[in-house]
C-alpha cells in the first residue's frame, strides 16, 4: 500500500514539473512569435509598396508583349498587302519595342505571420522558439531592393498599332483590287469627278471581245472624262463609252489574277511606240489593268490613274 501511495506521489510531481515545464516553454514561445511577427509585419509593410510597383511593372510588360503577339497573330496569316513596305514597317515597329520591352520583376514573398498552439509540446515550443528568434534576426538584416520605375511603353505601342493598322488597310485595298466586281469598280469610279459616265461590258457587247475568255477579262469598264476634248474624237454611234472606249477617257479591265493582268499589261507596252495604235496609259492595280486616254496630256494621265488607283484601294 505505502509502495503505490509513493507511485502515485511520484506521478503528480512529475506533472506538476512537466506542467512547470510547458508553461515556461509556452511563455518563452509566445514572447518570441509576438516579437518575431511584430518585426514580419514590419516588413511585409515596407516591401507593400514595392510589390504594387512590380505588379504595375509588370502589368506595362504585358500590354507591350500582348500588342506585339496580337500584331505577330496578323502577321502569321500570311495575306499580302497592297504595299508590302507596311509590312516591313510593322516588322520594324516590333523589332525595336523587343529591343525595348522589359523582363518581368518578381515580388518579394512577404514573412510568415507565426502563431502559438497552448496544447503544442514542450519541444515543439522550445523549436517554434528557435525559429521566431533566429526569423527576426533574419527578417531585421534584410535589404529592401531600390524602388522600381515604371516604364512608358506608350509611344512605342502606338508605333505598333499605328504600323499595324496600316498594314491590315493595305491588306484589305488588295483584296478590293483582287477580281474585283464591275460594281464595285464603277462605285468607285463615280468619286471622281471629271469621269462623267461609265458602262459595263457584256458578252453581248464587248469592243475588244475578251469577256470571260480564257486569258481575258473577267469584267471591263469604259468611262468618259470631261479632260478628253471630244471634238478630236472619231465618234461612231451614241457616243456611249461603249462606243468611244479608251479614247473617251479610259477603261478599267478587270483579271481573275495579277499574271493575267500583268500579260494584258505587257501586250499593250509592245504598242506604246506605235504611232497609229494609241492605247494610252496602262498600270496594272492588283489584278486590274488601269488604262487612260491617250487624248489626255501626259500630266493628266498620270493624274487620273493615280486618282482611279486611290480611288479602288481607299478604305471606307
Amino acid at each position: 500500500m505505502k509502495k503505490k501511495s509513493l507511485i502515485i506521489c511520484l506521478v503528480l510531481v512529475l506533472a506538476i514539473l512537466t506542467a512547470c515545464s510547458n508553461g515556461k516553454a509556452l511563455e518563452a514561445a509566445k514572447t518570441a512569435v509576438d516579437n518575431y511577427n511584430a518585426v514580419a509585419e514590419e516588413y511585409n509593410g515596407k516591401i507593400q509598396s514595392y510589390n504594387d510597383t512590380v505588379n504595375a511593372f509588370n502589368a506595362q510588360v504585358d500590354d507591350l508583349q500582348n500588342v506585339l503577339n496580337n500584331a505577330q497573330d496578323i502577321i502569321n496569316k500570311g495575306e499580302d498587302p497592297y504595299d508590302a513596305a507596311t509590312l516591313e514597317a510593322l516588322k520594324s515597329a516590333m523589332s525595336d519595342a523587343g529591343n525595348k520591352i522589359d523582363s518581368k520583376m518578381e515580388v518579394i514573398e512577404p514573412a510568415e505571420i507565426l502563431t502559438v498552439s497552448e496544447d503544442a509540446k514542450s519541444s515543439d515550443l522550445k523549436t517554434l522558439t528557435q525559429t521566431a528568434e533566429t526569423g527576426a534576426e533574419e527578417i531585421a538584416q534584410r535589404e529592401l531592393p531600390p524602388q522600381l520605375d515604371l516604364p512608358d511603353y506608350s509611344e512605342t505601342i502606338s508605333a505598333i498599332t499605328d504600323a499595324q493598322k496600316q498594314y491590315e488597310d493595305s491588306i484589305q485595298s488588295n483584296k478590293q483590287i483582287t477580281a474585283p466586281t464591275d460594281e464595285f469598280v464603277m462605285e468607285r469610279l463615280q468619286r471622281i469627278d471629271t469621269i462623267t459616265e461609265m458602262a459595263p461590258v457584256t458578252e453581248d457587247r464587248d469592243p475588244n471581245g475578251q469577256l470571260n475568255k480564257q486569258g481575258g477579262y473577267i469584267g471591263c469598264i469604259y468611262f468618259a472624262d470631261s479632260q478628253v476634248d471630244r471634238s478630236q474624237l472619231y465618234i461612231e454611234g451614241d457616243g456611249s463609252p461603249l462606243d468611244v472606249c479608251n479614247d473617251g477617257g479610259g477603261t478599267i479591265e478587270i483579271f481573275p489574277n495579277k499574271q493575267d493582268a500583268e500579260k494584258r499589261n505587257d501586250y499593250l507596252a509592245t504598242f506604246d511606240s506605235d504611232g497609229f495604235l494609241k492605247v494610252g496609259l496602262h498600270y496594272v492595280v492588283g489584278t486590274c489593268v488601269v488604262r487612260t486616254s491617250d487624248y489626255l496630256t501626259g500630266t493628266q494621265q498620270k493624274e487620273l490613274t493615280q486618282k482611279i488607283t486611290e480611288a479602288l484601294i481607299a478604305i471606307d
